[in-house]
């Protein structure tokens, strides 16, 4: 191959990464590059290579296309990258040097990494700082004519003045009596960025190269890179300083201006824990309380208390405080008013009349922005969080009083009102008493994210920028403008389309590589409990091999109930975060997991059926943050993830069989396909959600299974499903039957104690002999392993959480006393316990019948059926051959 940007292009394609031709020169993208950013507007290979076949230079797109590639850009020949080195390696050794390192046409470098599951956000600059330009500007004001004293015409001249600082053109901006240019040094490329790369000339990798390997980092070592970089910011503008006043006359000082020329601001920092970690040049380095190491803010000029840690409360990240400010978060908890009068005692600034008056005669910006807030309904919740309800182009939108977008909507209607923005002290202070407002005077209601229920009918937010939502009760559904419920929005969450009536659910087939009809029937009714808004609701876990579609019918269901921009998730560290993840989505999607842990197993089985984690409030002794939801969840892996028995019995297991590579297709034409189809799908799944609020109250199960209401509320829905009645309970029983022996299968002890009452009726015992039993009939290996227990009591522990799966297969464990007082095991064979029900749903008191088919109270094997029923064959069969549509592809790679 002739070209080698052409081959370079190929490369980085095949590595999953979104390239452009570019000018070598003016680095100008030579195509609309922002098509690009879209993975379903990707050119074909064919209209690639056209586009690169005289390519002389090229640039990565950073971001989702490029499967979350972000990069760092150190530029002015790198003069700040081995300073930022020794930093990220003083926390996090080793982890630079394990990162692509690329050199730039101006000597500058790039450092190139993936961060999974995290949304990566725009280009952001972290490092700058001032140059003077002075000079520059005064010769340029000369050259025309304007007088240097004059601030209008100065002011004026300015506009489109070009300076030289660093060896780049810059734009001057009015500094301290003088001029600066304002130079970027280090800033990441982002969503939206993009960087040449090699072999653009002048660009060389120095080690690794994205073209084979971008290795992935972990949250904590991504924030680890980006705080070094903003600890070695050198440019504070006074006119962003929170809380500076630089401007007022010096007779009129207020305690607070006063404090901001001579308070000691690092004595009020170590006071509260702030620990100083070293100085360069005017800069000294602080570490927040309660980290151990790193740098979390820097103190400039002994002045100006620079924050880059979005964990340092009282304050904020990536903003700069003045004396007054920090003194004031600090020792009176952002009381802006109380901490003026108390400076004011110990001699600060200075009191006049005439100030006085002037602001008694004017409202303060606290009154103007509670008389702007008077148009704000406020209310609290059940677990105390407090928020507002603001009317916006004629609808309302549900705010928490401390998130940004309602900090905004104040800042927004204030500047209409007085042509500036609020100070940061009277907004924290209206903050401050409209978080009490709502919580002693406004009323109490439900918060909810994307599903809620109000007196009877079931909202479902669509998500979109009009706040519409789709009401579905007993009767049919409809679009709503203004729900009489109130809906959080996170940043993760998308629209959903508008449903369109008349749809099938059947057409869902066509997109889900499962192996059954069984298997179909459980994942529709999977979609369906995902739309109720209380559970418990199943966790669907999708086993199979790479290659199978797991992640794309994860996608595809996700995206049916809950769309997102990060619909699939990595495994979590904590439960912490796995509680956070459930409290900012409805549908939580797992991808790529290797087994499931303990403590990850426990955490799911809550989050199916209910439960909550509490922990210490941040920088609080005694405050406690609850976090508790239920949620649907979606599982998907290779190796098995329903070894634990509870986990097992909450859920609904799907392999899903290998696709030939004849019957793959594009993802580009797959998820436009499956785009089309969504609105008639969604459509589809309120009609029968509309059915099962209709049956829900008088449907009855002759024998219901572990999930009860998830059982309920599925066969409530039926009669709206394009299958026999009771197929889904059929389906359902033959699942967990499935489950359980797999369960088993997979516990050494459950294993070894069929094997023990294979020729037993009934056995009675102390644990310690029923070990010594079993002990006799498990091979050396398995004693040594870390599966078999090392004692009879964590032998009794492991029964008790097999009990269940035990007596469906016929053995009744049961933990007491003998009669001589001493612990016992009684072990005796009962009737096996199969959870099968075969039979017919019954429903009390309606007679109507069901306007999708007409099989309501037929028995005839789906192939007999007409309309809805065609597309199925025996529903008896639970091993039938799925019939793959053409191209369905995945990306595990």
């Amino acid at each position: 191959m002739d070209n080698p940007i052409l081959q370079a292009a190929l490369d980085y394609r095949a590595a999953g990464i979104s390239v452009i031709p570019v000018s070598p020169t003016t680095k100008k993208p030579k195509v609309k590059w922002s098509g690009y950013q879209d993975p379903e507007k990707l050119p074909d290979e064919a209209e690639f290579r056209t586009m690169f076949n005289r390519a002389n230079a090229l640039a990565a797109i950073c971001g989702q296309v490029s499967g979350n590639l972000e990069a760092l850009d150190f530029d002015f020949q790198a003069e700040l990258f081995e300073p930022w080195r020794e930093l990220v390696n003083h926390e996090a050794p080793g982890l630079v040097e394990r990162l692509p390192l690329q050199k730039s046409q101006h000597d500058g470098r790039h450092i190139g990494f993936r961060c999974p599951g995290m949304k990566i956000s725009g280009n952001k600059k972290l490092a700058q700082k001032g140059v003077d330009v002075t000079d520059q500007v005064l010769a340029g004001l000369t050259e025309l004519g304007v007088d240097p004293t004059d601030a209008p015409a100065v002011k004026k001249a300015l506009v489109g003045m070009r300076v030289k600082a660093g060896g780049k053109d810059a734009a001057p901006i009015p500094h301290h009596g003088g001029f600066v240019a304002v130079i970027t040094l280090v800033e990441t490329r982002g969503e939206g960025g993009y960087l040449l790369v090699d072999p653009s000339p002048g660009y060389k990798w120095l080690r690794g190269s994205p073209k084979r390997d971008i290795p992935e980092v972990t949250p904590e070592e991504r924030e680890v890179m980006i705080r070094a970089a903003m600890a070695l910011n050198e440019w504070v503008n006074p006119n962003e300083v929170e809380g500076l006043g630089w401007n007022l006359p010096k007779e009129a000082r207020r305690p607070g201006d006063d404090y901001n020329g001579r308070g000691p601001v690092a004595e009020i920092l170590e006071k509260h824990g702030w620990q100083p970690v070293g100085a360069r040049g005017l800069y000294q380095h602080y570490r927040r309380p309660g980290k151990d190491r790193g740098q979390s803010a820097s103190l400039i000029d002994e002045k100006w208390f620079r924050v880059f840690s979005s964990n340092a409360y009282p304050f904020e990240a990536e903003t700069t405080y003045s004396p007054f400010g920090v003194y004031v978060l600090l020792e009176h908890d952002g009381d802006f008013v109380k901490a003026a009068g108390e400076l004011a005692k110990q001699g600060y600034g200075e009191r006049q009349k005439k100030q006085k008056e002037q602001a008694e005669q004017k409202p303060s910006q606290q009154d103007i922005l509670l008389t702007i807030a008077a148009a704000v309904e406020l209310f609290h919740t059940p677990d105390e969080d407090v928020y507002g309800i603001i009317t916006i182009n004629e609808h309302r939108e549900t705010w928490a009083i401390r998130s940004k977008g309602f900090r905004r909507y104040l800042a927004h209607e204030f500047y209409k009102i007085e042509g500036k923005g609020p100070q940061a002290e009277a907004l924290s202070s209206a903050l401050q008493v409209l978080e009490a407002r709502a919580q002693f005077d406004g009323p109490e209601r439900p918060v909810w994210v994307r599903v809620a229920e109000h007196e009877g009918a079931i909202y479902l937010d669509l998500g979109n920028d009009s706040c519409e939502a789709v009401k579905i009760t007993p009767n049919d559904w409809e679009l709503v403008s203004d729900p009489p419920v109130c809906f959080r929005r996170t940043r993760s969450m998308t629209a959903l389309p508008y449903p369109v009536r008349g749809g099938n659910v059947m057409e869902l087939r066509q997109f889900l590589n499962i192996a059954s009809d069984a298997d179909f029937i459980l994942l529709v009714a999977f979609l369906i409990s995902a739309l109720r808004p209380r559970g418990p609701y199943p966790i669907s876990v999708l086993n199979g091999e790479q290659g199978s579609a797991k992640s794309t019918t994860a996608r595809c269901l996700g995206n049916l109930i809950d769309p997102s921009t990060s619909p699939l998730r990595s495994t979590p560290r904590d439960v912490r975060d796995l509680m956070i993840a459930a409290t900012n989505s409805w549908v939580l999607g797992f991808d790529n997991l290797s087994g499931v842990s303990d403590w990850l197993s426990d955490a799911f089985c809550r989050l199916s059926t209910g439960g909550g984690f509490s922990t210490r409030e941040l920088y609080t002794d005694r405050e406690e943050v609850i976090f508790e939801a239920t949620r649907p969840i979606i599982l998907n892996g290779i190796d098995a993830l329903t070894n634990r028995q509870d986990l097992a019995d909450r859920s609904l297991i799907f392999n899903l069989p290998q696709i030939e590579k004849k019957k793959r297709r594009s993802e580009k034409e797959f998820w436009k396909e499956f785009g089309e189809a969504r609105p008639r799908i969604l459509g589809a799944l309120l009609a029968t959600v509309s059915m099962a609020l209709r049956n829900i109250d008088t449907v009855k199960l002759p024998d219901p299974l572990r999930m009860a209401d998830f059982s309920l509320w599925v066969a409530a829905a039926e009669p709206a499903l394009p299958w026999p009645a009771g197929s889904f309970m059929e389906a359902y029983a033959h699942n967990r039957a499935e489950a359980v022996e797999l369960s088993l299968e997979a516990d050494c002890v459950a294993v070894t104690m069929r094997e023990f009452m294979a020729d037993k009726i009934e056995w009675s015992g102390k644990p310690s002999q029923l070990y010594e039993e079993l002990e006799k009939l498990v091979p050396e290996n398995t004693k040594r392993s870390k599966l078999w227990p090392k004692a009879a009591n964590k032998l009794s522990n492991r029964l008790t959480r097999a009990a269940t799966f035990l007596r469906v297969i016929g053995l009744n464990v049961e933990n007491g006393w003998s009669k001589t007082g001493e612990r016992e095991i009684k072990i005796r064979r009962v009737p096996k316990g199969r959870e099968s029900t075969v039979g017919t749903v019954g429903t009390v008191g309606s007679e109507e019948t069901c306007g999708f088919s007409s099989h309501d109270t037929t028995n005839e094997p789906w192939e007999r059926k007409a309309g809805n029923h065609a597309p199925f064959r025996d529903t008896h069969d639970t091993h039938d051959t799925l019939h793959t549509p053409d191209g369905l592809e995945e990306l595990e790679l």
